[in-house]
């Protein structure tokens, strides 16, 4: 199907700026917009600056941490286009976060049957280990009512994710060269659905992303896309939604965190993210 975004049935790597057409080719973004009981939609391409700090601060949609000397900025060589970095972590366990209130949830129950979709653009300066460990995603701490920047996010040491509730792409410090796609219900353990599910080059950018929906083959309700393409072996299936593992009907907002693991300071960058939900089911 050829959209406004493109060929949705597109088979071939993508590393342009453009979002990918599979995941997005639907979503009724001038809709929501008029009438938020539609759904819920957020794109960001950080064409203006992040206020940061080390006590979370509000900037926009996001709160923001950062340890001290860490900052989250527009990167100078891509003020046009809109790039936010995350620099100035020098010193071992720096850590960084951005991350917006809730404000999606993937349900396999009729009366929240809503599509969910999620996309973002990063690049990161190095994969040597113990250089930085990072996440980009969905999640929140629900049992503190708090965002990621208000509570724990990546521990020390490992930059392991926190017993929050997530779902997206982690890197950690044991490990750099390895980019995995994890899931979590708040409380539960941690599920690696795929180790290794991309290997990460020296800045060098990628769209990871996936969709939900309800209406999706059992075998595949969760499809993940890499650079645009489809992912079909690293597919959620809805057996594995109905678990106590996977944050079923566990609201979320964007997490974008990045923990250094010695005294060095490592560059984590993002074009860009979005998000969006709707469905038949009103808000």
């Amino acid at each position: 199907m050829i959209t406004r975004y493109g060929d949705t049935l597109n088979a071939t790597a993508d590393t342009s700026r453009n979002r990918t057409p599979a995941i997005w080719y639907d979503v009724p973004i001038e809709e929501i917009m008029v009438d938020p009981m539609k759904g819920s939609y957020l794109f960001d391409d950080f064409k203006w600056g992040i206020n940061t700090g080390k006590t979370p601060v509000a900037s926009g949609p996001y709160d923001v941490y950062g340890d001290t000397g860490v900052i989250f900025r527009q990167e100078v060589a891509s003020q046009s286009t809109g790039v936010v970095e995350l620099t100035g972590n020098d010193a071992d366990n720096d850590e960084g976060v951005l991350a917006t209130g809730p404000m999606a949830l993937i349900s396999d129950a009729a009366a929240n049957a809503r599509k969910v979709v999620f996309e973002a653009r990063v690049n990161v300066a190095s994969i040597t280990d113990e250089a930085i460990g990072w996440f980009v995603g969905l999640g929140y701490d629900a049992g503190s009512f708090a965002t990621c920047a208000q509570t724990t996010c990546l521990t020390d040491d490992e930059a392991d994710l926190q017993a929050w509730s997530f779902l997206g792409f982690h890197v950690d410090l044991s490990d750099c060269d390895a980019l995995d796609w994890v899931y979590r219900a708040e409380g539960q353990a941690q599920t690696v659905k795929t180790a290794g599910f991309l290997v990460p080059v020296v800045d060098t950018w990628y769209k990871l992303g996936f969709r939900y929906d309800p209406d999706f083959p059992s075998s595949k309700r969760i499809k993940v896309y890499l650079n645009g393409v489809e992912q079909a072996s690293s597919a959620i299936t809805a057996t594995e939604i109905a678990t106590a593992t996977f944050p079923d009907e566990e609201a979320m907002g964007m997490v974008f965190a990045g923990k250094v693991g010695t005294a060095a300071a490592v560059d984590l960058r993002m074009d860009w993210w979005g998000c969006a939900m709707w469905g038949d089911v009103e808000i």
